[in-house]
């Protein structure tokens, strides 16, 4: 299950916030996610993968990231692209993924699928929104994030969540 958090800076007003996971629509994400990757909307890089790895999997969990040079803060989905082990197909749940949203018969790679079964090809290139500087993974885990100190990439105050 997905879960949402928001961080405001008591100096400066500076806030943040968003969604770490995906939760029971994961499948539906990563069906969207992948069609969009395959026709380009994610750059040539993710279009070439997929053209050179047509086996090849993505990890579409919303994750934090902060930019390399002006340390704003981003939600987004991870991207990192993945190849399978000798052997390994994607899976087509046959139960459904859930009660309320069956998706049965759609492929895709579930975060365990990836950690088990993939080995990582490569990284996808998340770029900062306001200067363009390169954006690097903090965090997946909501008690993580929740136990860490966040310095508020404006003032540098100790942001309250």
């Amino acid at each position: 299950m997905g879960d949402s958090v928001g961080f405001i800076c008591p100096e400066c007003g500076y806030s943040f916030g968003g969604d770490l996971g995906v939760g029971f629509l994961y499948p539906k994400l990563y069906l969207d996610t992948v069609q969009k990757m395959k026709a380009g909307d994610y750059g040539k890089e993710a279009e070439q993968f997929f053209i050179d790895y047509p086996d090849g999997v993505v990890d579409c969990e919303n994750v934090l990231f902060q930019c390399d040079d002006c340390h704003k803060y981003y939600f987004d989905l991870k991207l990192s692209m993945y190849i399978p082990r000798d052997g390994v197909a994607m899976s087509a749940e046959p139960a459904g993924w859930s009660v309320e949203f069956p998706f049965k018969g759609v492929p895709y790679a579930s975060i365990d699928d990836l950690e088990k079964h993939y080995e990582l090809y490569a990284e996808y290139d998340h770029r900062c929104k306001s200067c363009g500087g390169k954006l690097s993974y903090v965090t997946n885990d909501l008690r993580c994030l929740l136990e860490r100190k966040i310095a508020c990439p404006i003032c540098h105050a100790e942001m309250n969540k």
